[in-house]
């Protein structure tokens, strides 16, 4: 398994990577649907998975982003994106963190635009959005990044980050976003 997200439903979604033919599914609670190469336009596992709703999942992997609406999987961004390593959501914009930095794709209007986010670097590892709408950015060589909707803010080993590869980013319920790197574990209130 390479990513999962649960939908508004409560239904899990996963991303797959060990059959060679399958590549996401949905499991219900009690019912199980797999989505094979040949129905998912992006042919390979996702690195990333938001659900949103049963009709309205992103997945996203090296060949792109797609979307899936409920009854089929459309690729709606592939070549620009340079590989796509996670994903977040802000409103109708999906963040898209891909090795040459951030893209932002508008779901409305169907815009893909690259997001510098106030000169966020390339390699992104993960996205996690706050409630609040601030981004944190996880990077493979550059540290820790916050974009706070204006300004972005950089973390580094200056500022207590034990290594500049970070590995994953999770916030928890107390508002603590836990830093994964290569030396270990970091842990900053997000107050």
């Amino acid at each position: 398994i390479s990513a999962i997200s649960i939908d508004s439903e409560g239904n899990k979604w996963f991303g797959m990577s060990g059959n060679e033919s399958e590549r996401v599914s949905r499991f219900t609670g009690s019912n199980w649907k797999w989505w094979l190469d040949r129905d998912f336009p992006c042919n390979d596992k996702p690195n990333s998975i938001i659900a949103i709703s049963p009709d309205h999942v992103f997945a996203a992997n090296w060949n792109g982003l797609c979307v899936f609406n409920g009854e089929i999987w459309n690729r709606v961004c592939a070549d620009e994106l340079g590989g796509v390593y996670d994903l977040g959501i802000i409103g109708d914009t999906v963040l898209i963190g891909t090795k040459e930095g951030i893209f932002s794709y508008n779901e409305n209007n169907g815009n893909l635009y690259k997001d510098n986010l106030n000169h966020t670097p390339w390699s992104i590892t993960r996205i996690v959005v706050y409630q609040s709408g601030y981004v944190w950015i996880a990077t493979q060589w550059s540290g820790l990044y916050c974009f706070n909707g204006s300004d972005t803010i950089a973390y580094n080993i200056d500022d207590g980050l034990n290594n500049m590869l970070v590995n994953d980013i999770k916030l928890d319920s107390k508002n603590r976003l836990w830093v994964a790197t290569m030396e270990g574990i970091n842990v900053i209130d997000g107050n």
